[in-house]
């Protein structure tokens, strides 16, 4: 177990918007930044992340956290996972004590995994530089194929030695487990294992934070019934389908160039990258996923794909062409010469004459799609209507719809065609679309009332302090629809945790010329005072839970910094609700004042307004909340049947009163406050 004290130091380390950008392209706004959120399919921003507050936030989905919380999730690290892993990026040095039983062997069998695949990463890298066989075969291949000691260095490429027990002798030496070894794919399953990496040059697939997760390799020696390529199988640690060859590498030249190219094979990725187009990945020899165009959509929503010559293979890869359109990336290609592929191709130019031709010779997918299609088509009409319905459908998964209706006028023109002709069979298909859409969900629904109603059990949140998972029936969500009531209680709430320390008058020195120089209090004692004031206190759990807990803080220490203390809550819930208090989807912009001249005046700056307004809200809640009590117990009372006396029903009004008259005084003072904001 990681002792709280480092787990203090980690989180205090952490960068938010460094850790979340090895994963998402972040733009700033304001104060804060946002980007495309990596936890469900968007192509609006919505997911923000605040440097200041050390806290992320999707106001699509809801996700939210800190820099543990957010690799937790999109990594799938265990807590102290990804407390090691932030620990090791910002040189913290981890004193542990002994964890649970059950938390160690889930977490001792991931990390051995990742601990073999990094130890046969660097045997194979050795053994290329080190090794006869592997300098003599591997290393002079890499060479003569034109790569260079740095790229191979930087890509650590190695060798697989053609013995059949090399690694296999070295890997057990070391003491990793053979069914380990054998779930990886890296010796083979019969009684007595082999290497199942022979005679070839590895590429080791890295994830995009630089973790070994699997391996390709390619054979030297052509051999009967031995494939070009073999990969290492999926596993614990490892899916094919949202991997993405050289990611680790390309991710920060994708940010910076706001573009991906995207290619088929290791050796095009590489022959690209060293010649100074950085911003490549392969989805390595497997058919395009949406996993893969998800991960390239964190960093950008623009796609280049780069072709060989070969019109067939060309053709086959339309279908990935329609999955990028569909997820709302922006699709262009680039074909390159008969007979030349981007490996070949970036070899025989120099750096400049490579990005050259990629500016020039780029297309987007209409124009590329006709231009081939076409061809085929020649001048026979049914073929040439085939032609339009296929560059139709393929517009037709395109999101956005000012972009479709660009696209269909594009295509119009190229085929000389009318756009409203297109335009018919764009909304034809739409609809069809739409009613397929319709129909799925129905069937859904009608499956889902069908089946028995069983919770889906959700995984528990550590703790901070000590990385126990909480109880299973404490609640982890906050209903959006709250009373008028309880969204006044988690209004008060927000102004403690933005403002708390902030100073400001008293109400009584406030309002009396008398005083010249009246003391200030802190907003969290104004509205604490305020609250006690009237004998007043929150209803709903959560928010009287934090209510309380602030109450403690202030007690016991005046100037409390409640809101970091907030933000790192070991209960998931009020550390939920802290971040969704402080985050903000919206900022200000300054260049009102810069620009047009148009004074604006922000929050803080109206804080004892805002603060005033939400106390006398909540008042006003609560006392027509308490008479609409005292009306129902009259009500039940005299019409129950029950004997009373007149007594009773005359205290019950002078109630029902007293709570009118303050019902009154509350809207007065609230009126006030809205109309005199200078005060």
């Amino acid at each position: 177990m990681i002792p709280p004290e480092t787990v203090q130091a980690i989180r205090d380390a952490a960068r938010i918007e460094e850790v979340v950008g090895d994963y998402v392209r972040l733009r700033r706004r304001g104060t804060n930044m946002f980007g495309l959120c990596p936890f469900h399919d968007e192509r609006t921003p919505s997911f923000s992340v605040a440097p200041a507050k050390g806290i992320y936030k999707c106001f699509g989905c809801g996700a939210a956290g800190d820099s543990v919380r957010f690799l937790m999730e999109l990594e799938h690290f265990t807590y102290p996972e990804a407390l090691r892993n932030l620990a090791k990026r910002y040189g913290i040095e981890i004193q542990e004590k002994e964890p649970d039983p059950e938390e160690k062997a889930a977490y001792d069998h991931r990390e051995s995994l990742f601990a073999i695949n990094e130890f046969a990463a660097k045997w194979f890298h050795s053994q290329l530089w080190e090794s006869e066989e592997g300098k003599l075969a591997g290393l002079s291949y890499l060479r003569e194929r034109g790569f260079t000691d740095e790229l191979i260095r930087e890509f650590r490429l190695g060798y697989a030695p053609k013995d059949w027990h090399s690694f296999a002798e070295a890997s057990t030496k070391e003491g990793y487990k053979v069914d380990y070894l054998k779930e990886l794919g890296l010796l083979t399953k019969n009684d007595k294992p082999t290497d199942m990496f022979r005679e070839r040059v590895m590429f080791p697939i890295l994830s995009a934070s630089g973790r070994t997760l699997a391996f390709g390799g390619r054979y030297l020696v052509k051999k009967e019934r031995s494939p070009k390529y073999i990969n290492s199988p999926e596993s614990l640690i490892y899916s094919k389908r949202d991997v993405l060859y050289g990611l680790f590498q390309a991710k920060q030249a994708m940010i910076k160039e706001d573009r991906c190219y995207l290619v088929e094979g290791y050796t095009d990725v590489l022959a690209l990258h060293q010649s100074g187009v950085k911003n490549v990945v392969a989805s390595s020899g497997t058919s395009l996923t949406t996993g893969q165009i998800r991960l390239i959509r964190r960093f950008t929503p623009q796609v280049t794909l780069l072709y060989d010559g070969d019109p067939a293979g060309i053709k086959a890869s339309f279908r990935g062409i329609d999955m990028l359109l569909e997820e709302g990336m922006q699709v262009r290609v680039v074909l390159f010469p008969e007979g030349e592929d981007p490996d070949s191709f970036a070899k025989n130019k120099s750096s400049d004459e490579l990005k050259a031709f990629l500016a020039d010779n780029e297309q987007g997918f209409i124009a590329f799609k006709t231009q081939l299609l076409i061809q085929d088509a020649g001048k026979d009409p049914l073929k040439k209507a085939e032609v339009l319905k296929e560059l139709v459908q393929s517009i037709a998964l395109v999101p956005d719809k000012l972009t479709r209706t660009l696209l269909i006028t594009d295509c119009a023109e190229r085929m000389g065609m009318d756009e409203g002709s297109l335009m018919t069979e764009l909304n034809s298909i739409l609809r069809r679309q739409f009613k397929k859409k319709q129909e799925a969900q129905e069937k859904q629904a009608q499956k889902t009332e069908a089946s028995p109603q069983v919770p889906f059990p959700q995984a528990p949140m550590p703790e901070v302090d000590d990385q126990r998972p909480q109880a299973p029936d404490e609640s982890t969500t906050i209903p959006d629809e709250l009373s008028l009531r309880h969204r006044q209680e988690r209004e008060l709430l927000r102004l403690i945790l933005l403002y708390g320390n902030e100073k400001m008058q008293a109400l009584e020195a406030a309002e009396d010329p008398a005083v010249q120089s009246p003391e200030l209090i802190s907003v969290t004692t104004f509205i604490l005072d305020e609250i006690h004031a009237d004998d007043l206190g929150f209803s709903h759990p959560t928010f009287l839970r934090a209510l309380e807990e602030i109450e403690t803080l202030e007690q016991e220490q005046r100037e409390a910094d409640i809101t970091p203390l907030f933000l790192r809550h070991s209960n998931m819930e009020i550390r939920t609700l802290a971040i969704n208090l402080v985050s903000d989807q919206h900022n200000l912009s300054e260049n009102w004042e810069k620009r047009y001249n148009i004074a604006t005046e922000k929050e803080e700056d109206l804080l004892r307004r805002n603060v005033m307004q939400s106390i006398f809200r909540f008042k006003l809640e609560v006392v027509r909340g308490l008479a609409e009590n005292a009306r129902n117990k009259l009500k039940e009372l005299t019409t129950s049947g029950a004997t009373f006396n007149e007594q009773q029903v005359m205290q019950m009004l002078r109630e029902i009163q007293n709570y009118v008259d303050l019902t009154q005084h509350f809207s007065r003072e609230l009126h006030r406050v809205v109309l005199n904001p200078s005060r």
